[in-house]
């Protein structure tokens, strides 16, 4: 019987792919978010309805402004850039990728607690605040961060085995 051999051809690479996927789908996510919000903004449709470009342009960055939307579509395609390359199996990308999912990970337990904070806030009678859409938004926020938490552990231990590539001193600076 022969040692298992630590070849990366050999390895089953489906946690890779799956961290590379939710890249892509956070990539994806913010470009549809940035979309939905401007294309059901109240007023940009009115605006779009005049058929002026002018009005639409002013309520547009009434609205949004210029940096909010720049965010989100460079977020959107680095995080696309980002599953590209780790798909690719790129290390320098996958120390990034490590980096990104920690802080990912971090944001979305916040954001839970937000979210239990509020909805206990909103147990007052004196509350105007809507919950209804909060236990799907919870669920939503508590499956981000364990899949951030679990893709963030695999990547950090797994790393050096499954990607390729050279780590330089200028790299780290």
């Amino acid at each position: 019987m022969s040692a298992p051999s630590h070849d990366s051809s050999q390895r089953d690479h489906t946690v890779p792919r799956l961290i590379a996927g939710l890249f892509a789908c956070l990539g994806i996510g913010m470009l549809l978010a940035l979309t939905v919000n401007v294309g059901g903004a109240p007023n940009i449709i009115r605006a779009r309805e005049t058929g002026d470009i002018g009005p639409l342009i002013l309520e547009f960055l009434y609205t949004f402004g210029i940096v909010t939307p720049l965010l989100m579509l460079a977020a959107g395609f680095a995080s696309l850039n980002i599953a590209r390359k780790l798909r690719a199996r790129d290390l320098l990308t996958a120390k990034w990728a490590t980096q990104i999912l920690f802080w990912l990970m971090i944001f979305s337990i916040f954001g839970v607690a937000v979210l239990i904070m509020n909805w206990v806030l909103a147990s007052d009678p004196d509350s105007t605040l809507d919950v209804s859409f909060y236990p799907y938004l919870f669920v939503l926020a508590l499956l981000l961060s364990i899949a951030f938490g679990l893709s963030w552990r695999w990547l950090r231990q797994n790393q050096d085995e499954y990607y390729v590539g050279q780590e330089t001193l200028l790299s780290r600076q």
